[in-house]
């Protein structure tokens, strides 16, 4: 009798071990894959994690839950996976939920098909009516949106993605951004669940803004694709705004240089691009050949997510020849459809020749070697403005006339780095790079 009761006593003990609960956050639960097979490293976990309803019930219908629970710091963990499904296959809970509550939830962390759930043990709503953020507005689905709020701008649907009469479960539809064969063109899975009022609607029609809840049917490793936005009800659908499309153009019109040097040419959007753009940079030559400069490689000016400024460099050659000025243009050319080229797309460029540049005495900088302060030569006469430039492209300084040494001193308290002056005057365009 006594082994017997022993022999329990281990049986509890293990059950009791094997179904240790952890305390933990959803951004915690979701935000390793080390196995990259599309799931977290805490499937087969108990755990008990806090958070914010999100979306509908989309098995309301088959008296079930599939529901969003989304991390209350969402706001401050940007990059971080901060939402997670919640699913029981039979509703079994005394509580109803409602987009908005805050709960506490124990339960089998799960993968399906590459979305990250959590099978309900209990759920306790603790309060009602918390304010639900506004979705993230994001250019793709990913791990990131899996189970959170986001929004798609610009999308129309696709009409034979629409059935006429839906299965009974809900449909996949799909809408697209962009443009049909440019690289901006991108494909989205819409499902519409029967739980959700677009069910049994005609398509929306023309371009319009998409919100929904992130998920996922993805049923292979690495789980990495086949991700879908499911709206929530019909308002979520709504005419999109005319599209403004950033407008690309060099910064400067035309720069004044001397063999043998390394350039960064500034190229500037009109505004904060909403998608990564790449703009093509061509050379065409004038009084110059191939031999007496040098583009970067790839020639093109990237500006990534969220920037409006780029550019790309070029050396200029050193040859032995006793010649003349030479000159040459760069120009922009469009690779896709989502931005616009500028007017001043042009930039002409002059390297000057061995007979000007022993005419040139000035435009040197040095530092003084006592206090470090930098200063420029310039002629006694010189009149113009002088901008500098960052090595990002970013203005620094503008000065004019004879204050542009004692504005100089102001690049004291800017990073070490390399710099671009640009003077100009009435007669000449001159561009000359230095070292703070």
């Amino acid at each position: 009798m006594k082994n017997i009761l022993i022999v329990l006593i281990l049986l509890l003990n293990h059950v009791a071990f094997s179904q240790q609960i952890l305390n933990i956050n959803i951004d915690q639960i979701r935000g390793q894959d080390t196995t990259q097979g599309g799931c977290s490293d805490y499937d087969s976990s108990y755990v008990r994690t806090y958070g914010v309803i999100y979306g509908n019930n989309f098995r309301q219908s088959s008296n079930g839950m599939q529901i969003s629970l989304v991390e209350t710091r969402s706001d401050t963990l940007l990059n971080s996976r901060c939402g997670i499904g919640l699913f029981k296959g039979t509703w079994s809970f005394p509580v109803t939920l409602n987009e908005g509550d805050s709960v506490m939830v124990v339960g089998l962390v799960n993968c399906f098909n590459g979305l990250s759930q959590i099978i309900v043990d209990s759920i306790k709503v603790l309060k009602t009516g918390a304010v639900v953020k506004s979705p993230r507005t994001v250019v793709d689905l990913d791990e990131v949106s899996e189970s959170y709020l986001v929004k798609l701008l610009n999308m129309e649907f696709i009409s034979s993605s629409w059935p006429a009469s839906p299965p009974p479960a809900g449909f996949t539809a799909k809408a697209f951004m962009g443009t049909l064969g440019t690289t901006d063109y991108k494909e989205i899975d819409i499902r519409i669940d029967n739980d959700c009022d677009l069910y049994g609607q005609q398509m929306p029609q023309g371009k319009v803004d998409i919100v929904g809840i992130g998920g996922q049917f993805d049923t292979s490793p690495p789980r990495n694709s086949r991700y879908q936005l499911l709206p929530r009800r019909s308002t979520d659908i709504t005419s999109a705004a005319p599209v403004e499309l950033p407008q690309i153009s060099f910064q400067d019109t035309s720069y004044t240089l001397t063999e043998g040097s390394a350039y960064f040419v500034p190229v500037v959007s009109s505004q904060n691009v909403s998608a990564q753009i790449s703009c093509l940079v061509v050379s065409q030559d004038i009084t110059t050949n191939s031999q007496d400069y040098s583009l970067q490689l790839p020639s093109v000016a990237t500006f990534p997510l969220g920037v409006s400024e780029s550019g790309i460099g070029f050396t200029t050659n050193t040859d032995s020849e006793n010649e003349s000025d030479e000159q040459f243009y760069l120009k922009l050319r469009k690779i896709s459809d989502n931005y616009t080229i500028g007017a001043d797309s042009t930039i002409k460029i002059t390297i000057l020749g061995t007979t000007s540049v022993k005419n040139i005495r000035y435009f040197d900088f040095y530092k003084n070697s006592y206090n470090g302060t930098l200063s420029v030569k310039l002629p006694d006469d010189f009149k113009g403005t002088v901008s500098v430039f960052n090595s990002m492209g970013v203005l620094v300084l503008t000065s004019e006339d004879d204050m542009i040494n004692q504005d100089l001193s102001t690049l004291n308290k800017k990073p070490l780095g390399i710099y671009r002056a640009v003077f100009t005057t009435q007669q000449n365009r001159f561009v000359k790079n230095f070292i703070n």
